[in-house]
């Protein structure tokens, strides 16, 4: 027998009894609300008017078994915090209250023969968060879960087997909330104040009827993204202080001087740190995962109710004297 693995959950307040398990239902709050008709101005003229509203609420657990970094607001790529800690928390980040989107349309008949065709048309489209996102920030807070292990075999001469007494990991203390500065945690977490990104969509075209049954049609389309949803990472490398200035002087041999900066310049306890946010500004209308996952939610409410256990897990090996 090599090791005994059993995984722990709690609430942030203290362990569950080994075995039990958990269920964790998040729940999604959508709305969409619309008004939208055609006005036929003149016999050659059409409008198409109309207006949408659009709430996506934020999700959160039914139990409160969610949580964030009291300092998430401070957190950016020249913040050096490193007293981070896990709490308590229903609103990952600020509902957004105005997704208002107009939309516009037009059909029009210069010459009033049916062989000429002007259409044109605006409109804003919101975006959605999806559930792989939530699923993404929730499994990256620490504090709700924490593995223990044994190693039956690690003392000189033992010989413990499968068939033995399984020695149980020991249910671990309080939740250590206060993230310690190893560098050792991968954290992810939204921006507080994150805005619902949009679409803008225009287009304009020109069709006519050269002959019968033949049509020529030229037009334009464009879309524009705003505040799109997008994957930062805050630890990156950053030139600060005397760096330039290192390496403006010369080191005998006339080299440059060298020197190495921190791989992440958040010296905090994460050894990575994830914020999904929507920079404002024109952005492309795809969503970009780069080396990270990027992501956004229907006017139902849906629960994810997959049970977690805890599971107890053996691995029966022959005794060896490497150990992890």
């Amino acid at each position: 027998m090599n090791q005994v693995t059993q995984t722990f959950y709690s609430n942030l307040e203290q362990f569950q009894a080994a075995g039990t398990s958990r269920v964790r239902n998040y729940l999604f709050h959508e709305y969409g609300y619309f008004f939208q008709d055609d006005w036929k101005i003149r016999r050659n003229l059409t409008l198409n008017i109309g207006l949408r509203y659009e709430f996506n609420g934020v999700p959160f657990e039914r139990d409160g078994l969610q949580g964030t970094l009291d300092k998430a607001a401070q957190i950016n790529a020249s913040s050096r915090l490193n007293d981070l800690t896990v709490q308590r928390s229903k609103n990952w980040y600020n509902n957004d209250y105005n997704n208002f989107a107009p939309r516009f349309g037009f059909a029009w008949d210069p010459a009033g023969d049916g062989k000429t065709a002007i259409r044109g048309g605006y409109g804003i489209f919101y975006d959605r968060i999806i559930g792989a996102t939530t699923s993404y920030v929730d499994s990256n807070t620490p504090g709700f879960s924490q593995v223990q292990q044994v190693f039956p075999n690690s003392a000189a001469g033992s010989d413990v087997r499968a068939g033995d007494a399984v020695p149980l990991p020991q249910r671990p203390p309080a939740p250590q909330l206060r993230l310690p500065n190893n560098r050792q945690n991968t954290i992810g977490l939204f921006v507080p104040n994150l805005r619902t990104g949009y679409f803008q969509h225009y287009s304009l075209t020109l069709q006519r009827e050269l002959f019968r049954n033949a049509v020529i049609e030229a037009g334009y389309v464009g879309t524009r993204g705003v505040k799109l949803f997008m994957d930062l990472n805050p630890n990156q490398r950053k030139i600060e202080g005397d760096f330039l200035k290192l390496s403006a002087r010369s080191r005998p041999s006339g080299r440059p001087a060298r020197r190495r900066r921190p791989a992440t310049p958040w010296s905090a306890s994460s050894g990575r740190l994830r914020r999904w946010s929507a920079p404002s500004g024109p952005a492309p209308s795809t969503r970009v995962w780069r080396a990270r996952p990027p992501t956004r939610w229907i006017a139902t409410t849906t629960r994810d109710t997959a049970p977690q256990a805890s599971p107890t897990s053996t691995s029966a090996t022959s005794p060896s004297t490497t150990w992890p």
